[in-house]
């Protein structure tokens, strides 16, 4: 068992090095007990593999949850203030099987089909999406298994509207114009900033993942998608498929052949 006392501490003495923005993201993280992780992680088949890479790691909260429900994990993200925190949470509980690493992730150093799952959630949006999936085509054995999330047009009006996550020093409205524009930079083949997000509709990504070499590639909206047999608690949906009419922020499983 993850002990919450334990991460609550260890994530109470970080926040004082942080800025306001980024302080008001890791409490969101962990706010919420992590079961709440650990039922998305089982439903969509991340449990009981051998090694898996979480990528773009962030704070590490799914990072914990996958290394209780799996023998090996390597958790790796570009910012270095994430990976001490997540370092200190491992030092903390005592997990042996969990490696945290900073890492970009446009230059994964793992040999090929090293890895039985890649899980990334919130994180092929701000990469160049097509290429990254090629690579972790590359890092999965025979049989390895893929969860992305992405999020369409429609996340971005309901952002635009209501405001979702705003605080005194972040605005989603500021971002979502740049989101367009980098987007159709990006579909372009134009040069793009690497800060900010990119649209990627539902049929895109399916189109992408057949055409890496995925097979068995299942669609859902949010938290909807469940491997055969899964038989666990109803897992909690952060977003809506749909807002307006338009894609929400939906999810991809798909195994490697």
């Amino acid at each position: 068992m993850l002990s919450v006392d334990v991460i609550t501490r260890t994530v109470e003495e970080f926040l004082p090095d942080l800025d306001q923005p980024t302080g008001e993201f890791l409490q969101r993280c962990f706010s919420q007990d992590l079961s709440v992780y650990s039922d998305r992680l089982a439903a969509c088949g991340f449990s009981g593999l051998n090694r898996v890479l979480d990528a773009g790691c962030g704070f590490g909260q799914w990072s914990l949850c996958l290394s209780r429900m799996n023998a090996h994990v390597e958790a790796i993200d570009p910012s270095s203030e994430r990976i001490i925190l997540l370092k200190r949470l491992i030092a903390s509980l005592g997990l042996d099987n969990l490696r945290a690493r900073r890492m970009d992730l446009d230059g994964l150093d793992y040999p090929d089909g090293h890895f039985d799952g890649v899980f990334l959630f919130n994180v092929l949006t701000i990469l160049p999406w097509r290429h990254a999936l090629r690579e972790l085509y590359r890092l999965l054995a025979p049989g390895g298994r893929i969860y992305v999330n992405a999020a369409g047009v429609g996340w971005q009006v309901h952002r635009w509207y209501t405001s979702h996550n705003a605080t005194k020093g972040f605005s989603p409205r500021a971002r979502i114009p740049k989101i367009f524009d980098k987007t159709w930079r990006y579909e372009q083949g134009l040069p793009v900033e690497a800060e900010g997000d990119l649209l990627i509709e539902p049929a895109e990504l399916t189109a992408e993942l057949n055409a890496c070499g995925f097979v068995d590639v299942r669609l859902s909206g949010d938290g909807q998608t469940r491997v055969a047999g899964y038989a666990g608690p109803e897992p909690r949906r952060f977003y809506d498929g749909e807002y307006f009419g338009l894609p929400g922020v939906f999810e991809a499983v798909a195994t490697k052949p």
